[in-house]
């Protein structure tokens, strides 16, 4: 949860989350945009403004290796 970091992302290592080789799973992501790694998929839910229990999910893939996964699931 970025939100709770104030600007303190230096301090986290945050490099290392992401060549663990497993899955970094960011809230609020946007606020340390410059961190992400280039190449990443970004899901983003919203909340529906015809009904307050729908949800929708936007998926964006960055690099051909994500792009090829949405395609293939999608």
């Amino acid at each position: 949860d970025v939100y709770r970091l104030e600007g303190k992302v230096e301090d986290l290592g945050i490099e290392e989350y992401f060549t663990k080789g497993g899955v970094t799973i960011i809230e609020w992501a946007d606020m340390i945009s410059d961190y992400l790694p280039e190449e990443r998929l970004d899901i983003k839910f919203r909340l529906s403004d015809e009904d307050e229990d729908t949800r929708i999910i936007t998926i964006t893939p960055y690099g051909q290796e994500y792009e090829d996964i949405c395609e293939a699931i999608l």
